[in-house]
């Protein structure tokens, strides 16, 4: 993970939420790139994830750290949270790995724990990277056509909707000349 990608979530974060206490879900947490620099905005954060590896890095980094408010092991299809336990939850660099069904009951399961925010990030179908992923894929540069990976805004803004009722409050694209990623800041409407 580069210093730019972590300094352009963690601003894109405080861009659509604010400033703290917020109680926050990093989902997964990975190495805990997100967690230092959201606990010293006065976020309460709780890191999870499946790996142990992950989770022992993240400890060793950042254990102790004010603001750090735990690490826990799960998986994502059964997190071991109460419902509405935290004002956001953040979900970066996952999603996209998902089939449309799985996605939703992520999304779900992401939107139970949730008060009032979700932070994700999926790969959209317009961009420019997509459209050159395309043109290899025809040229036979490439034998997999990535561009078919992504989402168009309106495909996200009803996936989100139909998965847990979220609305769509924001879309931020990562770079528009060389990323297919976006910021997709959604929120409770139930």
């Amino acid at each position: 993970m580069t210093e730019f990608k972590k300094r352009q979530d963690v601003r894109t974060l405080h861009e659509s939420i604010g400033p703290g206490p917020l109680r926050v879900l990093d989902l997964p947490c990975g190495s805990g790139r997100l967690i230092e620099p959201m606990a010293r905005r006065a976020y309460r954060v709780v890191g999870a994830d499946i790996s142990e590896e992950m989770l022992a890095a993240t400890q060793r980094r950042l254990g102790g750290r004010r603001g750090l408010a735990g690490l826990v092991r799960c998986d994502v299809r059964q997190l071991p949270f109460r419902e509405r336990s935290f004002d956001l939850v953040v979900c970066m660099r996952f999603l996209y790995y998902f089939g449309r069904e799985e996605r939703a009951a992520l999304i779900r399961e992401m939107s139970r724990l949730s008060r009032k925010w979700l932070l994700m990030q999926y790969r959209l179908q317009e961009t420019l990277p997509s459209f050159l992923w395309r043109m290899r894929y025809r040229a036979g540069i490439t034998d997999r056509d990535r561009s078919r990976r992504g989402l168009t805004v309106s495909d996200i803004r009803r996936e989100v909707y139909d998965a847990a009722g979220l609305r769509v409050v924001r879309v931020r694209r990562v770079s528009v000349w060389f990323s297919d990623r976006a910021y997709i800041l959604c929120a409770r409407t139930r």
